[in-house]
């Protein structure tokens, strides 16, 4: 199993706990995808987090938390980063969000 899904609590992880995942000397950066209904805007139910040059994108269901896909996202090395982000490239943003949209149509499709 994946270290990093291993090491999530089996529940959406909340608004203000984003934050604690980037103490993590191995990730980088963490993408949430939180719920869209009033009760559920708190909570994330999609990440994809940023480790080195992977994208990871994982996705809690019925079973728990789960890796859904990774992918590589390209590292130029002559570019400026983001100042914002310490990991991510802001060319890369389009990476992120398409895994995000990957991950969510995963989940939906198994409901």
């Amino acid at each position: 199993m994946n270290p990093i899904v291993e090491a999530l609590p089996q529940r959406p992880i909340m608004r203000d706990e984003i934050d604690e995942l980037t103490d993590s000397e191995s990730i980088d950066a963490v993408f949430p995808v939180f719920g869209e209904r009033s009760e559920s805007r708190q909570m994330a139910f999609v990440l994809v987090v940023a480790t080195g040059e992977t994208l990871h994108g994982i996705g809690l269901d019925e079973g728990g938390w789960s890796l859904v896909d990774t992918a590589t996202i390209e590292a130029v090395a002559d570019m400026e980063k983001d100042p914002d982000e310490d990991s991510v490239f802001s060319n890369d943003m389009q990476a992120v969000q398409d895994m995000q949209q990957y991950v969510v149509d995963s989940i939906d499709k198994e409901d």
